[in-house]
């Protein structure tokens, strides 16, 4: 019995808090039901960690090598694809919906591994390196990004930074004219969500 229901029957709090409290843990109940669901699936989703360092990578290139890749039930959105990135060097990657430009760069954030050929970081294959190390290095923003109905801070760094990274990043963005305001506005597209993410 729920330690509110126990109080409720003593006579210490009203009934209408009762009601209140029925409605939370109604609401609460599918977060709990995907907590524990979540040890099962971690293991069907995993990307096997290599162990080589990433201080320093890349320090020449990039280089997606014979690279072919397909969704689950899909056909192959990435076929023999070759691509070598300089380091120092800007790339825009244009295409139609479905050309496969989304999963460049979750194969490149390791969000997915390809299921034939390899993605080179200064030679080395990309599964080699430590996983944990290597997503602390890169990042993408996608077209859906999450924006948080909270402050600027809260959604540049949800998982909590100092006020140093929080500088940081807002002078990162003052570099880019309108960078953005303290908070996010609901719209859902437009340049302080974009600048927010990039931050982020």
């Amino acid at each position: 019995m729920a330690w509110w229901v126990v109080l409720i029957l003593r006579g210490v709090l009203p009934a209408a808090f009762a009601i209140a409290m029925g409605a939370l843990d109604g609401a609460a109940a599918p977060v709990a039901a995907v907590l524990r669901l979540e040890p099962a699936m971690r293991p069907a989703g995993a990307l096997a960690s290599g162990t080589r360092a990433v201080a320093g990578l890349p320090a020449r290139e990039i280089r997606f090598r014979d690279v072919t890749f397909a969704y689950p039930g899909g056909k192959a959105v990435l076929d023999h694809f070759d691509l070598t990135i300089p380091v120092g060097s800007s790339l825009a990657i244009v295409g139609q919906n479905g050309a496969g430009k989304t999963t460049l760069a979750k194969l490149l954030c390791r969000l997915c591994d390809p299921q034939s050929g390899v993605i080179e970081i200064d030679g080395i294959d990309l599964r080699e390196l430590s996983l944990e190390s290597w997503r602390e290095r890169v990042t993408a923003v996608f077209q859906d990004f999450i924006r948080f109905e909270q402050p600027l801070r809260d959604n540049v760094a949800p998982r909590g930074a100092s006020d140093e990274d929080v500088r940081v990043a807002r002078a990162a963005g003052r570099r880019v004219p309108g960078f953005f305001p303290l908070r996010v506005p609901r719209a859902p597209n437009g340049r302080p969500r974009r600048r927010a993410a990039y931050a982020r």
